[in-house]
């Protein structure tokens, strides 16, 4: 059972969801061998505000809350993830994060029935995508893990949680969990989700919510 607080959050449309735009259709993600920090599969940005004065409490963050990966292609190799945080210099202004705006791949809704046409705050793009390089300042590795010793199978859900240890198994090929810590993203700080180690690229349906916090 959520703690009261968690349900009066969600009552005040503050949870958001996300899915990949065709239902029972993949996408395809990055395939890259090895490791490459401008390569991303999943970006989840806060946009900026526009100034430093903007950039102040009580600014609105981004919490992520899970994300769901359902295999349709299986790519070539055994891919590996590794989650990215990063966010824009304030020395120059807040500029669109890493060289990305809107969204792309994605049909974004409230959890809230009462505010299912409000506008969130969170950009959020799923596609085999392009970022500029990483910011000079602070930057970190949240996750690295083998999604799987071996290759995907059709049906193989990736479930990346953060902050919850445990979840339930239903009756698809595999469920791959990958537990990561509570991360938050600030006004414009971005969050990538890397997939590689392949070299052939997986397409994958998408499923994933968050909180947007102030």
């Amino acid at each position: 059972m959520h703690l009261l607080n968690t349900l009066i959050q969600a009552d005040k449309a503050r949870r958001w969801t996300g899915r990949n735009t065709t239902i029972g259709t993949g996408i395809a993600v990055q395939n890259t061998n090895t490791f490459d920090e401008t390569k991303f599969s999943l970006a989840i940005f806060n946009q900026p505000l526009g100034s430093n004065t903007q950039h102040q409490p009580p600014a609105r963050l981004v919490v992520p809350d899970y994300i769901k990966l359902i295999t349709t292609a299986i790519g070539i190799g055994n891919p590996k993830l590794a989650i990215t945080l990063d966010y824009v210099d304030e020395a120059n202004g807040f500029p669109t994060p890493r060289g990305l705006s809107g969204n792309v791949g994605v049909v974004l809704a409230n959890a809230d029935s009462d505010s299912l046409g409000t506008t969130g705050i969170a950009n959020v793009q799923f596609k085999s995508g392009t970022t500029g390089a990483a910011g000079s300042a602070v930057r970190a590795f949240i996750a690295n893990d083998y999604l799987k010793n071996g290759a995907l199978v059709a049906g193989d859900e990736i479930c990346i949680t953060f902050n919850e240890p445990a979840i339930g198994l239903t009756g698809q090929a595999s469920r791959i969990l990958v537990p990561v810590g509570l991360t938050t993203i600030g006004q414009g700080g971005i969050m990538l989700v890397h997939i590689y180690n392949m070299t052939g690229a997986p397409s994958f349906e998408l499923e994933m919510g968050w909180w947007e916090l102030s």
